[in-house]
């Protein structure tokens, strides 16, 4: 044998296969196959990229790849393929792959084995899916089934419908022969004749048999069969099925016969059977001939005719339920409607025969009503034959009335009108909510299950032609409730059982009349058919030529023969060019009006009488001829951007093919188009364009010429910043100088007033609303035109302006509240808010608020601030105010000698550092006084004669309590003895002349009163002598002058002390570094400190509060003064702020013996100049430059290298501190690692150290805290 290849062409739509080792022949128009056929087709095979079989060859492969994936790409005709072999057969071989048959058919499949199994796929052992086989014709000896003879537990058979005959002359034989997988969705439409076991779905059933039917013919042949079921032959006790039902013919001449069983070992639920059964053997059932297993909410329905003389149980459920010495018969919640006809013995309604070998068989819940008709005379209402004590029956009926029977070997015989009441079942405990049902017309009244089709279909409806030709008509019809398949006739004939609702019909006449009826089918029958009548259309027109001419075509066409023809209609591109049909004598037409060298698609359809066409004829192509130029392109315009130009244009009505686009004499372009966009160009530039057409002989029109210019640059990059009733519009271009300026819009109006000059790339919106959005796009203009507008950008204002801060804050606190008043801003305002450390304690729109509640003797820290109506804030105004300590207690005193003693009541409060004393309104003592005791001696010098005396408490923080109620006492001195003068009499002052508006001095003065300016510390001596006895007073009056405030500046590096008493300011703590100062201020006077050099700087203070200021604004080496302006009068103290730490030091080697120091000067002004140390010493001073070169010679090999940068006034900056070692290789960076190690040492020996105080801390409190506790 010759082993022909033929390679696949892969340009071709429909596929050539390559066909090895087979034999191919013409015989009687039949094409016979060889075995080892092996075709290629597409895919890879597996699972996800399968191989697609469109064709009979390629399905036939399978065989040769019984491992791989295939997919049905279209339906598959094997018409002509008479000798087709089973892909697989036991014991070589099975089909393990994945067969998915797509929702196509295989159909007209013929398949012969006259000495062997006969099956598509011979044993499965994968999975087939979705997969039709129409129209099958299997012949075998042993075991056949169209779609396997048999399947593994592995297999998994979906959704598979199959048609047409199976004839086994020796064995088993349906659907599937032997089932030992799963079978679910699939329906079995077979004429089926065997000699062995038969069932539509499964011969033998050792798997699971689920939600599928059988709607075929099962005929057992010979005398001595067995097992013949409409769904399934024998299911073995590994058997079950499930939601499944036969409406079959079922045929049998022997033994076990059912309209869904013929024998069952295994398990059945939720099954039925509406089946017409003819036999002449025993055991014989409307359901199942004989039941070993369990069958379990089921009925069955049709009838049964047993015409055998020695028939035995034959009945309208289960012919025989019986148990053997392993398994027993149970029937429970069943019923049989099923009409029985016996001519042998041993016939009921329900069941035949009960009989044991092993345990009772059972029957349970279950109830008959078929006619009995038999002529033997062992016969029952529910059971026919009861062998001696056999069997267990509960809670079971029979119908008296239906059946005919009044008597029953076991169960309860009730009325109709019992039977149809549903008490008759609920008092026995049927169960009513899950399973059973009963309502009136339906199942004649009696039980039924729930969610069961108790009723024939309806009428389906929508049935209508969706499209015809000449060979074919389409049909479609709308799903009808309760269906479960339909039957579709022709003219009479079955043509097709479906499930689904549309089917194409092939094969047909032209010009023919076909009538055509739907019949909707299920369990309990047949609807009334759905009728329709469809004309396929006239045959198409053949011979089919055209002649080419100037701007026409003539066609023409061999004349049609079918006898209502009325015309014919001719088509230029799908489109009719006759306006009146051409007559049924003339078979030619001249299509005018056509382009030259244009192709054109023709055809022709002939029309029948009543105005229908028939399909198209088979299209023809030609084009005419022209040699005349074509006209010009007329109407050229242009639409610019900034580097494109688009030619718009109009084309020549007539004789045109394409239009040349030139820039200068470039060609840019052919096209058939009516615009180009020339891209790619420069801006705010001129280009000329020639366009010529051309039609399709190449023939050219005279030239046009146009001028075009490109549009300035759009401005990109538009970004927005929202401010306070304002936009800031910021864009880019790249070439500024190609463009004269830009304009924004706004909202699509323009917004500037003028040119926007080509030099700026932002403006400004003003006169916005807040909280509006807006949207804004950017243009450029050149001299000529003005550009595309840019991308939109929209944005709302926002005010983001805060308000003036609260001012002029002052404060009157008690033991128990602090009350802040402050003046408001007088514009943007909507309320203060205000803060006691990090919570807000109060918004108001006033100007005071008393915080009260408060603890005495305690500093509490408060932020001011002002808030807009757009919830900005302002400036915060900081304070920290102390409430009093509580007013001293018990405040007693006594006069002893010139003394007075002071005692009282130490106060509570932890805080309080001491007590001051006023003596007449006047602080008596310097400094606190510690104790609550005090002897007070009396000088007459300094008192009066009368004494008032009141206390304050004074805490640590400065807060002093109230005063006390006075305590007072009068003191006479006693006459002071003579004294003699002292050794060194004290020099007399010399008063100026008295003048007029002067008294004389009193009697016992030597001068007269006069007013003195006393200074400070500077002791005035005055003269008293000749005192009364009684007391005498000398005033010295203040003088009414304007004295001078006085300010104390404190720097960090000056000990300079400031009494408190002397002075009017003091600027306490003066810290500076490059960019920061800080100092605390204590006035006794209220004042204004700014800091010249920064914008907005001004602190006011009330004479009262403390204040401290840290600012970090200031830049590093400049001059800044402050300035404290008290009343009229200014005090200046000007500072220099320190150079910025030099950062990034490097050393690089030069050669073995000079290293070279680097570093940064970090946003040090130009001419800041710098010291450098190495190991301490000053190696460099004011180097003006930021790098040095050190010589090694001479040096140690260690070095630390220490750089500061240094202000006008020469105080250094923080030190740049570096460490490293030079060797004679040169510098080695382990030392630098070396200390790097030592710095993280350091730092972790101090976090130590913290958590240690910590602790230390927490210790403490804890014990506090006991110490505290009751």
């Amino acid at each position: 044998m010759t082993d022909y290849v033929i390679k696949q062409n892969r340009f071709k739509k429909r596929r050539k296969f390559i066909k090895k080792r087979y034999i191919t022949a013409l015989l009687a128009g039949m094409y016979f196959w060889a075995p080892g056929i092996n075709v290629e087709a597409s895919g890879s095979g597996t699972a996800e990229d399968p191989f697609l079989i469109n064709s009979c060859e390629e399905l036939q492969d399978v065989k040769n790849h019984l491992t791989s994936s295939y997919k049905l790409s279209e339906n598959v005709d094997c018409s002509s393929v008479s000798a087709f072999e089973p892909f697989a057969e036991l014991p070589t071989s099975v089909y393990s792959g994945n067969f998915d048959g797509n929702n196509f058919e295989i159909k007209n499949l013929t398949i012969k084995q006259d000495a062997k199994s006969a099956s598509l796929f011979g044993v499965i052992d994968g999975k087939v899916s979705n997969l039709r086989l129409e129209n099958v014709k299997i012949y075998g000896y042993n075991v056949s089934g169209p779609l396997a003879t048999s399947t593994t537990e592995n297999a998994v058979v979906d959704n598979v419908i199959v048609s047409g005959e199976v004839k086994s002359s020796g064995y088993h034989a349906g659907m599937i022969a032997s089932n030992s997988g799963i079978i679910k969705n699939s329906h079995a439409y077979l004429n089926i004749e065997s000699a062995g076991y038969i069932g539509g779905i499964a011969a033998v059933n050792n798997g699971v048999v689920t939600d599928s039917f059988s709607n075929s013919t099962t005929n057992q042949l010979g005398t001595s069969s067995q097992r013949n079921g409409g769904l399934v032959g024998y299911n073995s006790s590994a058997g079950t099925i499930l939601n499944s039902y036969s409406r079959s013919i079922v045929k049998g001449v022997g033994l076990e016969t059912g309209g869904l069983v013929g024998i069952n070992y295994g398990i059945i639920k939720s099954s039925y059977s509406n089946s017409n059964i003819t036999v002449s053997g025993s055991y014989a059932g409307g359901f199942s001939g004989s039941n070993v297993g369990l069958i379990e909410s089921s009925y069955a329905k049709g009838s049964i005719t047993n015409t055998g003389t020695t028939s035995k149980c034959t009945s309208g459920f289960t012919a025989d339920n019986l148990s053997s010495t392993t398994l027993t018969g149970v029937i429970r919640n069943s019923f049989s409607h099923t009409t029985v006809n016996s001519s042998g013995d041993r016939v009921g309604s329900f069941v035949g025969c009960l009989e044991k070998s092993g345990a009772d068989p059972v029957i349970l819940n279950s109830y008959a009503k078929g006619k009995v008709t038999a002529i033997g005379t062992t016969k029952g209402g529910l059971i026919g034959y009861r062998k001696t004590s056999t069997g267990i029956v509960t809670n079971s009926f029979w119908d008296k009335n239906t059946t005919g029977m009044s008597t029953s070997p076991l169960g309860t015989g009730k009325t109709t009108a019992e039977l149809t009441t549903k008490t008759t079942y609920t008092t026995l405990g049927w169960d009513f909510t899950d399973l059973w049902d009963m309502a009136s017309g339906f199942n004649s009244g009696y039980p039924f299950f729930k969610n069961t089709l108790q009723t024939p279909p309806g009428l389906p409806s929508g049935f209508t032609v969706t499209s015809k030709t000449d060979r074919q008509i389409n049909l479609a019809w709308d799903f009808t409730n309760k269906t479960t398949d339909y039957e579709l006739w022709k003219d009479g004939f079955l043509i097709r059982q479906e499930p689904n609702t549309a089917y194409d019909v092939t094969n047909l006449e032209p010009n023919t009349n076909y009538q055509f009826k739907l019949v909707a089918r299920n369990i309990e029958g047949d609807s009334i058919p759905a009728i329709i009548n469809v004309k396929t259309r006239l045959s198409k027109p053949t011979g089919v030529t055209t002649a080419a001419g100037d701007s026409k075509i003539m066609v023409k066409w061999d004349k049609n023969n079918d006898s209502n023809i009325s015309g014919y209609n001719v088509y230029r591109d799908d489109v009719k060019v006759n306006e009146d049909p051409i007559s049924k004598e003339e078979a030619e037409y001249s299509v005018s009006q056509l382009n030259n060298y244009q192709k054109y698609k023709f055809t022709v359809a002939a029309i029948d009488t009543s105005g229908e066409e028939s399909v198209m004829s088979k299209a023809v192509y030609d084009n005419p001829i022209d040699l005349t130029p074509p006209e010009k392109v007329t109407n050229i315009s242009a639409s610019t951007s900034d580097n494109s130009i688009t030619l718009s244009w109009e084309n020549p009505l007539e004789d045109f093919d394409t239009v040349l686009v030139y820039r200068g004499e470039q060609l840019l372009t052919k096209t058939t188009s009516e615009h180009y966009t020339d891209s790619n160009l420069s801006t705010s530039t001129n280009y000329s364009y020639k366009l010529v057409a051309q039609d399709p002989y190449g023939n050219m029109s005279e030239e046009v010429v146009y001028t075009a210019r490109t549009k300035p640059e759009t401005p990109f990059n538009i970004a927005a910043e929202a401010n306070d009733k304002s936009i800031l519009i910021k864009w880019s271009i790249n070439d500024s100088t190609s463009v004269s300026g830009f304009n924004v819009y706004v909202d699509g109006g323009k917004q500037n007033q003028y040119v926007i000059p080509n030099s700026t790339k932002e403006f400004m919106v003003n006169g916005l609303r807040n909280n509006q959005p807006y949207t804004f796009k950017v243009t450029s203009i050149d001299n000529e035109n003005e550009s595309e507008p840019s991308n939109e950008i929209s944005i709302a204002p926002i005010d983001t302006i805060p308000p003036n801060p609260v001012n002029n804050v002052r404060f009157i606190n008690t033991e128990k509240s602090i009350e802040l008043q402050w003046e408001n801003p007088l514009t943007d305002f909507n309320s203060v808010l205000i803060y006691r450390g990090e919570d807000l304690i109060a918004e108001t729109t006033g100007n005071t608020f008393v915080d009260a509640n408060l603890e005495s003797s305690q500093l509490y820290n408060y932020k001011i601030m002002a808030k807009d109506d757009s919830g900005n804030l302002s400036t915060p105004f900081l304070t920290s105010i102390s409430t009093r300590p509580k007013i001293p207690k018990g405040l007693m005193g006594n006069l002893v000698g010139n003394n007075i003693n002071l005692n009282w009541n130490k106060n509570e409060e932890s805080n309080v550092k001491g007590y001051n004393i006023y003596i007449n309104s006047k602080k008596w003592n310097a400094a606190l006084i510690n104790q609550p005791n005090q002897i007070i001696p009396i000088l007459v010098t300094n008192y009066s004669s009368v004494f008032s005396i009141k206390l304050t408490a004074v805490n640590n923080i400065g807060g002093e309590s109230e005063k006390t109620d006075p305590l007072m006492f009068t003191f006479t001195p006693p006459i002071a003895p003579s004294t003699p003068l002292p050794e060194k009499p004290i020099p007399k002052p010399q008063f100026p002349p008295l003048k007029k508006s002067e008294k004389p001095a009193p009697t016992g003065l030597k001068e007269p009163v006069r007013n003195w300016l006393l200074k400070p510390n500077v002791k005035v001596p005055v003269t008293i002598a000749n005192l009364s006895k009684t007391s005498q007073e000398i005033r010295v009056e203040k003088p009414n002058i304007k004295e001078q405030p006085k300010v104390c500046v404190i720097r960090e590096d000056k000990k300079i002390k400031c009494k408190k008493q002397d002075t009017d300011i003091i600027v306490s703590e003066l810290k500076v570094n490059s960019n920061q100062l800080t100092f605390n201020v204590s006035s006794n006077k209220k004042g204004v400190l700014k800091i010249n050099g920064l914008s907005n700087y001004i602190y006011k203070f009330d004479g009262s509060t403390p204040i401290k200021l840290n600012e970090k604004k200031l830049k590093p080496n400049k001059k800044y003064t402050v300035s404290i302006t008290i009343e009229d009068h200014t005090e200046e103290f000007s500072f220099y702020t320190l150079a910025n730490k030099p950062v990034n030091l490097n050393i690089k080697n030069i050669d073995a013996n000079k290293v070279k120091i680097s570093w940064d000067q970090n946003k040090n002004p130009q001419g800041t100049k710098y010291n450098l140390y190495i190991n301490k010493k000053l190696v460099k001073e004011n180097l003006a430059t930021t790098s040095y070169v050190l010589d090694n010679k001479g040096f140690k090999k260690n070095y630390k290298i220490r750089v500061v940068a240094l202000n006008t006034e020469n105080k250094a900056s923080e030190p740049l501190v570096r460490e490293f070692e030079v060797t004679s290789n040169g510098i080695d960076a382990f030392s630098e690692k070396k200390s790097i190690f030592r710095d993280l040492t350091i730092n972790i020996i101090s976090v130590l150290l913290v958590i240690m105080v910590l602790a230390i801390v927490a210790l403490t409190a804890k014990k506090l805290m006991k110490k505290k506790r009751p």
